[in-house]
């Protein structure tokens, strides 16, 4: 969503040119020279070279082409007649695009196809035609969710304009953490002072035997083996078949669903842990990487749980949080994703914090006002989130 100079390799004729009192010239499109249409394989090659070349973007032709298998052609809740996103055209050629990455989610009870938008993006001249493309997944999504996980600033006003929803875990969002590396955390607390960095030094092993001393983690509960996987398996739908009545709305937890947000993207890996007893599935964590504050973070994205499996949390915890000192994390935090969950974590007695400055997740049913969080169990995978 960033700025971008105006298309200087367009024709004259395409534009008409009105003169603003500041003396700027606005260049006005004339609405028959302008269509929206959804995006097709064969636009693949342009579509990438025109993200590439994007102001301020970075990342290759190469790369979107992986984010375009990753949406669409991999993506096992896309089939033919799901729109894969949206061009703006104007006398055939591209100057804006809004992609969709579908979801299965259970919505009232049934399973429906979402939308997530993603990557919108317009050239600076063609701005004022870019509510086009959201009104056609609004269209799109009649019946459905629309979610919009990844919203810049400039969108959230939009978005709030168009009564859009925060997802319920947005609203306030708490976080549980354990401490890894006690005397870095201080450290980026104290915005690494040199003489903060001492304090850090010498309270950081304090502050280890304090978090050691109030957790009420469990790791060794006989009967009960955690696995770090590289594949969801048919345990996972059994898992899910058991479990899906717990939320009348909430992601479809599918071994496919599973392994596609997972293991599909190259670029961003994820860790996947399941927790058994014997060989039946009773839980499972995601994660993955982030840098937060100067500091390695490894964030859940998700963790589900069969609710008669006690323990399964807590041992999750402990093999997650025994991973991630392997590989030198920092801090390893889990969203607050409903009340059960933080009633969960509260009881295992794990630091707290308030997420403050990060982005909100939104969501739009047009048959509905909002979801009751009661029964609604959203994470940090939704739409295009977590990709």
């Amino acid at each position: 969503m960033g700025a971008l100079v105006p298309d200087k390799t367009l024709a004259a004729s395409e534009l008409l040119r009105r003169s603003s009192p500041g003396g700027a010239v606005q260049l006005i499109v004339p609405n028959d020279a302008v269509h929206v249409r959804s995006v097709a394989p064969n636009d693949y090659t342009c579509l990438a070279r025109f993200l590439s070349s994007f102001a301020d973007e970075t990342r290759s032709e190469d790369f979107w082409i992986r984010r375009f298998n990753l949406w669409w052609d991999a993506n096992p809740a896309f089939r033919e007649g799901i729109p894969r996103g949206w061009v703006l055209w104007v006398n055939n050629a591209m100057k804006g695009f809004l992609g969709n990455v579908p979801s299965q989610v259970q919505l009232s009870g049934r399973t429906v196809t979402a939308f997530g938008v993603t990557t919108w993006r317009v050239l600076p001249a063609y701005r004022s035609h870019s509510l086009r493309l959201l009104h056609q997944a609004l269209r799109c999504a009649k019946g459905s969710i629309l979610f919009d996980t990844t919203p810049s600033d400039d969108v959230v006003r939009i978005l709030e304009r168009l009564r859009f929803h925060r997802l319920p875990h947005c609203e306030n969002l708490r976080k549980s953490v354990i401490i890894l590396n006690p005397r870095r955390f201080l450290a980026s607390r104290f915005h690494r002072k040199a003489p903060a960095a001492v304090g850090a030094w010498l309270g950081g092993p304090v502050l280890r035997a304090f978090q050691d001393w109030r957790l009420r983690l469990n790791g060794t509960c006989d009967g009960i083996e955690v696995r770090n996987l590289t594949r969801a398996d048919s345990s996972f739908d059994e898992l899910w078949v058991r479990t899906r009545h717990l939320y009348a709305n909430t992601s479809v937890r599918s071994a496919a669903a599973i392994n596609w947000h997972c293991f599909v993207n190259e670029d961003f890996r994820k860790l996947l842990f399941g927790c058994f007893i014997a060989e039946r599935l009773v839980g499972y964590l995601i994660a993955a990487s982030r840098i937060r504050d100067g500091l390695k973070v490894l964030s859940c994205l998700d963790v589900w749980l069969d609710p008669d499996a006690h323990l399964a949390l807590s041992v999750l915890l402990v093999a997650t949080r025994h991973r991630a000192q392997e590989d030198d994390f920092d801090l390893l935090e889990i969203p607050h994703y409903n009340h059960s969950l933080g009633r969960r974590l509260n009881s295992l007695c794990l630091f707290q914090r308030t997420a403050v400055g990060e982005r909100s997740a939104f969501y739009k049913i047009q048959e509905l006002d909002s979801l009751d969080p009661a029964v609604s169990y959203f994470v940090g995978m939704q739409g295009d989130r977590g990709l």
